[in-house]
């Protein structure tokens, strides 16, 4: 795979070398997309962006309360690793077996056995609205507030006054894990497309994204809290005690290292098996496997975006600011 990929950088290389030899500066790769050479996000009609970046189930909008709240991201960004350890949080709370998570995760007929019943998955305490088998799935306990998954902001803010935990990732780590995962589905945005121009397409998706998330925590930031998925692991303690306090939870420090301890655990297990093109759950370096071109767009493009995210994601947690009360 890395040499495959490396293969394809000095084709794409090669080629921009002959083409871009008659045009005066870089900027031809900019305006061969249509986006402003600006850091300024573009416009959707710009970048081609739909209103509706994965819209929710309609069913699923119909039920959405006033109160609900909701983890969004764009895909690939950590909620997945966020929901695993909200759900140790809460397994541990209840009194269940949270270790019975991790056998889930890596082995799903495995954890079909009675011993997955000890516990709640990840699924179960903080639901994805995209598969939610019912149109409101309920909390698994009273003592838990619900906690939707999306990747959809505009619907979230329309529909409900909650509050938002904003998932975001460095942009070549999270559009180069996009890339592998839609190609494993085979779906049809990554079949037969190479790593430069699925960058060149998603990137102005990622920072329209994005912007929105933070011009909503500049609107109202008791009710946005932007979560940085870290360099060396995805989420701190800090991260994850205020992550819970949105499901009505106040996380001890002996629970909140206890599930950090699993899930580093975990995750050296997982990529002890190899069957993945990159380390999961790392900000994987995708540099050298991107065209210059294509890393020149991303410079222009994310630079000022990401980090104004990076920012508040800081304030944030140096303040230590109460994100909401139950």
């Amino acid at each position: 795979m890395v040499q495959q990929l490396e293969q394809r950088k000095r084709q794409v290389e090669a080629s921009e070398n002959s083409t871009v030899a008659t045009f005066p500066t870089l900027n031809f790769s900019l305006l061969a997309l249509n986006v402003p050479r600006a850091s300024a996000p573009p416009s959707s009609e710009q970048a081609n962006i739909p209103e509706e970046f994965m819209p929710l189930p309609e069913r699923f909008v119909n039920a959405i309360e006033r109160d609900d709240h909701f983890l969004v991201c764009f895909p690939r960004s950590g909620s997945r690793w966020l929901r695993l350890l909200l759900a140790d949080l809460v397994n541990q709370r209840l009194g269940r077996h949270p270790e019975e998570l991790y056998t889930y995760q890596l082995d799903f007929e495995k954890a079909r056995s009675s011993k997955v019943k000890d516990c709640f998955k990840s699924s179960e305490v903080v639901p994805n609205a995209y598969n939610a088998r019912r149109a409101r799935p309920q909390p698994v306990s009273q003592l838990i507030r619900p906690l939707f998954k999306s990747h959809n902001l505009s619907q979230v803010r329309v529909r409900s006054s909650g509050p938002i935990l904003y998932l975001f990732r460095s942009p070549l780590s999270c559009l180069y894990s996009h890339y592998h995962f839609l190609r494993a589905q085979k779906q049809e945005s990554a079949e037969g497309v190479d790593l430069d121009t699925f960058f060149q397409r998603f990137l102005p998706l990622w920072v329209h994204h994005v912007s929105a998330a933070l011009e909503a925590a500049r609107e109202n930031p008791e009710r946005v809290l932007p979560l940085q998925y870290g360099k060396k692991i995805p989420f701190t303690k800090d991260q994850v005690s205020l992550a819970a306090r949105t499901i009505g939870l106040e996380a001890t420090e002996e629970e909140l290292a206890s599930a950090l301890k699993r899930y580093g655990h975990f995750l050296a297990r997982l990529n002890r098996k190899g069957e993945h093109s990159h380390p999961r759950s790392q900000n994987f370096d995708a540099r050298r496997f991107l065209s210059k071109r294509t890393l020149l767009l991303a410079k222009n493009l994310t630079k000022k975006t990401f980090r104004e995210a990076v920012g508040i994601a800081n304030k944030v947690l140096k303040k230590k600011r109460p994100f909401w009360k139950r």
